[in-house]
């Protein structure tokens, strides 16, 4: 057979499978634009914040991998997935783009934050040598030869002293069945196209309680923890708020030093969904999002 007939035989051929396949017979799906925003003392160029015990807090880093949207439910019809990550400098003012899934009907909502994996995407302003800093393996009492899904660092200060803190973060969280009061999720009809914002609350880190509503801002104990458990050089470790007991500072069982406290408890409150929402926070499940959500 000559290669003209070769050719011509394979058009043919293409042709009568196109004909086997059925047609999209679905509606057109919603689209739902998935963004993220920092607060206003933690944009470049904000002011920071000032705690109840005297300190004024800024950043001068702030790193975090969010990602790997999943729209999912029962009622819920996906057109696309989303299993990417973002690595994203939240220091900028404008929302960043994390991801675009589109979807019929109601529909749970789930992201998670974790180490970058090898196919994130780097946000606006984000270097190499940034997601370099992300991707370095180490071992710090919560995780072990792990990345880092948040990075910070920054200052306070108060008339008379300064402390400098920069710590790596390496544990992940995944952020399930997400809702704003009564609304869970997202719902979208057909040709919809909504927004969805995901707000990073900078102050988190310094709660004295879990409980944003009873929270209070406070730098003491981070100061305590370089001054009468550590080295007094001015830096504020992770190693040094591992040596300072809860005591006063939160009154909980879960927690096992202010270092944890800080760690698994409050760490995993800088992602807000929808400003005010709140998800159900747990270690990341490898291989889905749980019942109604995407593998990834």
């Amino acid at each position: 057979m000559t290669t003209l007939a070769r050719s011509l035989a394979l058009v043919v051929g293409l042709a009568a499978l196109g004909g086997c396949l059925p047609d999209d017979t679905r509606k057109p799906p919603g689209r739902l634009d998935v963004t993220v925003t920092s607060d206003y003392a933690l944009a470049a160029g904000g002011p920071g914040f000032d705690t109840i015990d005297g300190w004024h807090v800024e950043y001068d880093r702030f790193l975090i991998t969010l990602g790997e949207v999943s729209l999912g439910g029962d009622d819920c019809t996906r057109y696309n997935e989303t299993d990417y990550s973002r690595v994203l400098d939240v220091r900028l003012e404008a929302p960043q783009k994390l991801s675009t899934p589109f979807a019929l009907g109601s529909c749970d909502f789930r992201f998670r934050m974790r180490p970058p994996p090898e196919d994130a995407v780097l946000g606006a302003g984000v270097s190499a040598a940034d997601l370099e800093l992300l991707r370095a393996p180490g071992s710090d009492g919560f995780a072990d030869g792990s990345g880092s899904a948040v990075y910070v660092s920054g200052k306070a200060e108060r008339p008379g002293a300064t402390k400098r803190f920069s710590w790596s973060f390496r544990l992940g969280a995944q952020f399930d069945d997400c809702k704003l009061l009564t609304e869970s999720g997202v719902s979208l009809s057909s040709d919809d196209q909504q927004s969805l914002d995901i707000s990073i609350r900078s102050a988190a880190l310094f709660q004295h309680v879990p409980n944003d509503f009873l929270a209070e801002l406070r730098f003491a104990p981070f100061a305590d923890a370089d001054d009468a458990y550590g080295n007094g050089d001015g830096d504020v470790t992770l190693e040094e708020l591992g040596e300072v007991p809860l005591g006063p500072n939160a009154t909980f069982e879960r927690w096992d030093s202010f270092a944890d406290y800080l760690y698994t408890g409050l760490v995993p409150k800088l992602p807000r969904f929808r400003g005010a929402g709140i998800c159900d926070i747990g270690p990341i499940k490898e291989g889905g999002h749980g019942p109604g959500g995407g593998g990834h």
